[in-house]
């Protein structure tokens, strides 16, 4: 279950949310890269550009450009926000392999 804070406040899920869509230039595509809906990723959005009062990205045909506001929220969050991902390994981090059964030496570069 993930927290959605009742405040209407930002939080990491969101903020990653919109770094994703940043990035891409697309709600899907950075629905995809967060592991969420496109409907989820838009409503994120939207309580973000609620929450600071201006919009974020310009809806266009195919994809989205940041606004100059997006652009400044981008440069505020990334650093940050990188820095976490590399810390927790994000959610699409691999999980470690299993460890090799009893007895058997694992190969050089394996666990």
């Amino acid at each position: 279950m993930r927290h959605r804070p009742a405040d209407g406040s930002m939080d990491l899920v969101q903020l990653r949310t919109f770094l994703a869509v940043y990035r891409t230039g697309s709600l899907t595509a950075g629905a995809a890269q967060v592991g969420l809906s496109q409907p989820t990723v838009t409503t994120q959005i939207q309580a973000l550009e609620r929450h600071l009062g201006r919009p974020l990205f310009e809806r266009l045909p195919r994809g989205v450009t940041p606004t100059a506001a997006g652009h400044e929220l981008a440069a505020r969050v990334s650093t940050p926000l990188d820095a976490l991902e590399s810390v927790v390994g994000g959610a699409g981090a691999r999980p470690p392999p299993p460890p090799p059964p009893p007895g058997v030496t694992p190969r050089c570069g394996q666990r």
